[in-house]
């Protein structure tokens, strides 16, 4: 329930254009996202996105007390797919929430493990995700489309 209370909470501060969970057109883009970002695998329909990136590229790492630094390189005038990552469950299947940069950044403070941002016109997917031991974000990119990230990092 801690979720779902955080998820309406966030809907109330910001309102429709910044927040919306796009709860019956999800499993839609998520499938677009799969298709387009990930290897195919006939065993792992919308799961196990972390061990399937295709063209996997490094794109950088923040120190985890920067990641709101890294988040300021993406334009701010658009929206953008967010879907968490549960490492813990690499069988769960993800969720996809349509959210601005300001969005994403309450979203962190609820959610910190690993996430997947993905831009509205399919063109890029960076995947973020922690190194406990570091205090680090690494970021990788699917594929060679060129991300607000490249280059920045």
């Amino acid at each position: 329930m801690f979720w779902e209370e955080r998820l309406e909470y966030i809907k109330n501060k910001l309102g429709p254009a910044e927040f919306t969970d796009p709860f019956t057109a999800g499993v839609g883009i998520l499938k677009k996202i799969d298709d387009r970002f990930f290897i195919r695998d006939p065993n792992y329909f919308l799961t196990h996105w972390t061990d399937r990136i295709r063209h996997k590229v490094a794109v950088g790492s923040t120190a985890k007390g920067n990641l709101w630094s890294m988040l300021k390189l993406l334009p701010d005038t658009s929206n953008y797919w967010w879907v968490p990552v549960y490492e813990a469950y690499p069988d769960c299947k993800p969720h996809v929430y349509n959210c601005s940069v300001r969005a994403i950044k309450w979203l962190l403070t609820y959610h910190i493990e690993g996430f997947f941002i993905v831009d509205k016109h399919y063109n890029w997917c960076l995947y973020c995700c922690r190194r406990k031991e570091e205090q680090t974000m690494e970021v990788f990119k699917a594929g060679n489309g060129i991300t607000p990230l490249d280059g920045k990092l």
